[in-house]
Order: structure tokens, then sequence, then C-alpha cells
């Protein structure tokens, strides 16, 4: 019933789905001029633990950014199960990383908000050599305005949120110098923190936030943008869709 009027749908029972408790995945192809869609339709023989957010923050002119990562979500409940098959996974995951993704999940209240593109600029103190009135060689600490890459990274926490940055650090994840962070290859952050927030970002201006209720990942790969959307989260089904724009792909084939 779930994809009944689409030409082409697609059921997988892959078992990778199964070990997450996933008994339905379907999938159907939509189309236009401008874009491939895939919609996506997961059942779980047990509940998802995860509701949308009513309401939560984004960064403003996200939309512009080449990679974005875009969640709110209430994770109250799934923290209540921390055998969920969902969760047992990803900590594996992040255990190949070194990522402590315990303490993650204890200090994280669902809102998350990634935006890496464009660029920021910065004051920057260097040391450059110079001669005196007597001739003599001395170091003077100067400042000039040099340009990095844009990066922001909110993550809603609670008060458990500081001892997952130690963690990081620990970890060698996350290194600090000064007042400032770095994310391994990431540039080096300003870090704002209270009650409920952990904002990181480059540049002299913190990022600004607006009201926003979407899921969403957009990730620019190759020239090509892909967008992925969470459109629903019911108790036991989740709808999503991917969409992946054609033009280049074609130009690139030489179809137009």
């Amino acid at each position: 019933r779930t994809f009944k009027n689409e030409h082409l749908a697609i059921f997988s029972n892959w078992d990778g789905l199964k070990d997450l408790g996933i008994e339905t995945a379907l999938f159907a192809h939509d189309s236009d001029s401008l874009s491939f869609n895939l919609k996506a339709y997961l059942k779980r023989s047990i509940p998802f633990y995860i509701k949308p957010r009513t309401m939560g923050y984004s960064f403003r002119g996200m939309a512009g950014a080449n990679k974005s990562i875009e969640l709110h979500l209430d994770i109250s409940e799934l923290k209540k199960h921390p055998k969920d098959p969902l969760l047992l996974r990803l900590a594996q995951v992040g255990r190949k990383f070194g990522f402590p993704f315990k303490e993650f999940i204890r200090a994280w209240d669902g809102n998350l908000n990634f935006m890496e593109g464009g660029l920021q600029t910065v004051q920057e103190s260097y040391i450059e050599t110079e001669l005196d009135d007597d001739f003599n060689t001395v170091e003077v600490e100067k400042t000039r305005e040099v340009q990095v890459p844009g990066y922001s990274l909110h993550l809603g926490a609670n008060k458990s949120g500081e001892l997952f940055l130690s963690k990081l650090m620990e970890k060698g994840l996350v290194t600090q110098e000064n007042d400032t962070y770095r994310f391994l290859f990431s540039p080096l952050l300003n870090y704002i923190r209270n009650e409920r927030d952990m904002i990181f970002y480059s540049g002299n201006n913190a990022p600004r936030f607006i009201y926003s209720t979407q899921n969403r990942v957009i990730w620019m790969d190759e020239g090509t943008r892909y967008a992925f959307n969470i459109d629903s989260i019911k108790r036991y089904e989740v709808f999503g869709s991917l969409q992946i724009p054609v033009r280049r792909i074609f130009r690139r084939n030489k179809l137009i």
C-alpha cells in the first residue's frame, strides 16, 4: 500500500536492516527534469523511540552551504533504551574511530547543526623579524587578515557536554589551542557554551540562528549536491527522501 501508485518500487530484506529491528524497507523512484528522487519507507518491529521536535534552531544561511546537517529530534525515550539495536550499531561504528559514543548520547539532546562552506576572515598573529634603530634584529608580533574555511557546529547538550568534549580531546579527535579548538582537519574554532548549547565556529562572528523543524543532510561531492530528508517519523515508521540533481550527471555524460 505504501508506494502502490509508483511505477518502480524496490523492496529490501537485507540482513543488515533486520539487525536494526527494521522488518520492512521500501524504496520508490520518482524524478522530474531537475532531479532524481528516491523515496524511502522503513517499518520497525520495535518502536524507533525518536520523535521530531516541534521547534528547533538552525543556522541562518544553511541553504547555501556545501555541506550541512540539521537534526531536531526528541531522543529522550531513546536514551531509556541503551540496548536499542540502532544505538548498539552506532556505538560499534564509533569505536572504529575512537569516538566516545556513550558520552555523546549522554550529553546530546537531539539538536545538531553543522555547516561547512565559503570563507571567513580572521585576525592571525605572526612574528616578523625587523631591524631596530641600532640595526639590531628584533622580533615583532603583528596581525594580519587571513581567510579560513567557513565552519560552524552547534550541539544541543546538557551538563554532560564538557565531559564529552574532554573525551574527544583525550581521543585526539579535538585539540585545543588557547581558547580555540580544532576538530581533526578543521580550522581553529571559537567556542561558546551555555546551559543547553555548544557552539563552535570559524571567523570573527558567531553564527546566527533561525527557527526550524527540518531534519536533513546536504552534502556536496564532486560537484553534485545530494539532499537527504527525514520527511516524517512515527512510532514504528519513518518516511525519507533522497534528491540527486541530474543536470551535472547529464552534462558529464554529454546528454545535454
